[in-house]
């Protein structure tokens, strides 16, 4: 990686910077794979004879009949010869200028991301209509290379330094990652099989990773009470009750992250369990918008239905959106100081203090019992006291 800084003015910084990245760790995840896979790996069984017992054709384990009867091998996964390691470019740009009347540092930053040679995993079995190419031969997984991805990041960071007892940083990011990847990561036949390997670009759209709006908030607060404050600054039962507490904690906004409609093996029943999780289902071309959202149908499941016989689904990829979440955190704390030179800490902690319900995930398998419902909500309000004695 490279980095170049500059000091434009005083008070002013611009840095810009690049790197390029390999994905040494996929050849783990393909040994591993590869180690299960003949000739590495072959299934046998034996039936054992503590004599010879020729009427029923058993013979006592030896070296040399000890593993005489294959049954058969595991041979699901395969991975081009000509493999390549993915790899990632990355470039970033930003300013940052220190505002020193109001004591605030500003920084505008825009990183750009772009992956090639990423992963692939597809199913050489499938035709182009869906049907299998060679009947009765099992499904396997085939790891090659050749997809790529693009992100494009821009975020906007505020941090204002303790004054006045009050300090806080301001972090807003907007972003977009496009890919047609079957996986990021790479290595190991982790992603997703590619729908059609004869229609590449039907599979390019939204990365699952994709959040375009990220906001943090954070602050530490010290309560206008106790030493060197505005209220109950000299000793009294006041200020040994009120004083010198510090509220502290975060905000913290993540838009949701894309999701895929797909299509049960009920409605793909010329294939087998390999493409499993990533036949997608066929788009009607109604909206997947409704106006009255609920637990019970989050979107408009009219929009999608199962795809025609010997047919791949049109629906796009990451083409519906999990809830944002909101997450909140809360600290109060003090240390209350004895004459002895003891002390005690307590701390008073709080995460999503406003029991808030927010629901972030819900169904998206066609023909499911609980299509389009809600089935998970966020962590609901926990709060805890902790005491420290100090002596």
């Amino acid at each position: 990686r490279l980095g170049l800084a500059y000091r434009i003015t005083n008070g002013m910084v611009m840095r810009l910077g690049y790197g390029i990245t390999y994905n040494g760790s996929a050849y783990a995840g393909i040994a591993g794979l590869m180690s299960n896979q003949p000739p590495f790996s072959i299934a046998e069984k034996w039936t054992y004879a503590p004599v010879a017992d020729l009427a029923n054709s058993l013979l006592p384990i030896t070296l040399r009949n000890g593993f005489a009867t294959p049954i058969g091998a595991s041979n699901t996964y395969g991975i081009d010869p000509n493999y390549r390691l993915g790899y990632a470019q990355q470039w970033d740009f930003s300013v940052q200028q220190e505002v020193r009347p109001l004591k605030l540092q500003v920084l505008m930053d825009y990183t750009g991301t772009k992956g090639t040679h990423l992963d692939l995993v597809e199913t050489p079995n499938l035709a182009p209509t869906g049907a299998l190419r060679i009947a009765n031969v099992q499904d396997f997984r085939w790891e090659t290379f050749g997809a790529d991805s693009i992100l494009h990041s821009g975020l906007v960071r505020v941090n204002r330094r303790l004054t006045n007892g009050i300090s806080f940083g301001v972090t807003y990011q907007f972003s977009k990652s496009i890919d047609d990847a079957s996986t990021l990561s790479g290595g190991g036949g982790g992603g997703i099989p590619i729908q059609n390997l004869f229609n590449r670009r039907a599979d390019r759209g939204l990365s699952t990773i994709d959040q375009p709006h990220r906001l943090n908030v954070q602050y530490n607060y010290e309560l206008p009470f106790g030493t060197n404050k505005h209220f109950f600054s000299e000793p009294s039962l006041y200020k040994a009750a009120l004083g010198d507490w510090q509220l502290n904690g975060t905000w913290v906004y993540n838009s949701g992250t894309p999701l895929t409609v797909s299509a049960p093996s009920s409605c793909y029943t010329n294939l087998t369990g390999v493409t499993n999780g990533t036949l997608r289902a066929n788009a009607t071309g109604l909206s997947t918008g409704i106006s009255d959202k609920s637990v019970a149908e989050w979107f408009n499941t009219s929009a999608f239905t199962c795809p025609a016989a010997g047919q791949y689904g049109n629906a796009g990829k990451d083409t519906l959106r999990n809830p944002g979440v909101i997450s909140m955190a809360a600290t109060l704390n003090k240390t209350f100081v004895f004459a002895d030179g003891r002390s005690l800490n307590v701390r008073i902690q709080a995460n999503n203090p406003l029991n808030m319900v927010q629901y972030n995930r819900f169904n998206t398998t066609l023909n499911s019992p609980t299509f389009g419902r809600v089935t998970n909500t966020a962590q609901m309000r926990t709060a805890q006291i902790v005491a420290r004695f100090n002596f």
